[in-house]
């Protein structure tokens, strides 16, 4: 189960909180974590061991994507391909979102991400949809496939096993004339 998603800059300034159905909400210090997680990350780059991947402490997984400017971090329970993709899916839309922003000087206002938050919860759902269907589908798929293909192969999949073998055998059929059909 995701718990949180945090996007920092590499310099320590948290950007964007979202907590997914924590209850308690001042048991997480933003503030603390971020120059805890900058940290960590600069010190493994200092390392010249590469971006840091995930770290577990007691019951908590923290798992980071790292680019040039920013660190995104998800803190989750367990080890489901899911998490990860979400945390690819987030940072990706982030930083879609807010690309102009990102390469301004910082001003401290993080009202600016607030609304970040419903593309959390809209990212999320469809992710939480796949993963209940199909989740080897995405233990299968590489964390940064397109979003859109991800549906297509969760419906397609679906598709596959709900009227097996006939029906299964028409989509092969269907797919394979769409195939040829664009080769030519």
């Amino acid at each position: 189960m995701s718990e949180y998603f945090l996007v920092l800059r590499k310099t320590g300034q948290p950007l964007f909180l979202h907590k997914f159905g924590v209850k308690d909400i001042n048991i997480f210090n933003p503030v603390v974590f971020s120059s805890f997680s900058s940290a960590i990350v600069n010190f493994s780059l200092e390392l010249k061991e590469g971006n840091l991947k995930s770290i577990m402490l007691e019951n908590s997984i923290f798992t980071f994507y790292v680019t040039k400017r920013l660190i995104f971090v998800m803190v989750h329970a367990d080890k489901r391909p899911f998490n990860t993709h979400l945390l690819m899916k987030l940072s990706q839309a982030f930083i879609q979102e807010f690309k102009e922003e990102l390469f301004k000087e910082f001003t401290g206002n993080l009202d600016r991400y607030k609304p970040f938050a419903k593309t959390v919860e809209k990212l999320y759902g469809i992710l939480y949809n796949i993963d209940c269907h199909n989740s080897e589908l995405l233990a299968d798929l590489p964390p940064d496939i397109p979003l859109d293909v991800m549906e297509y192969l969760d419906n397609f999949s679906s598709m596959m096993i709900e009227g097996f073998p006939d029906k299964t055998i028409k989509q092969i059929k269907q797919l394979e004339g769409n195939i040829s059909q664009k080769d030519r």
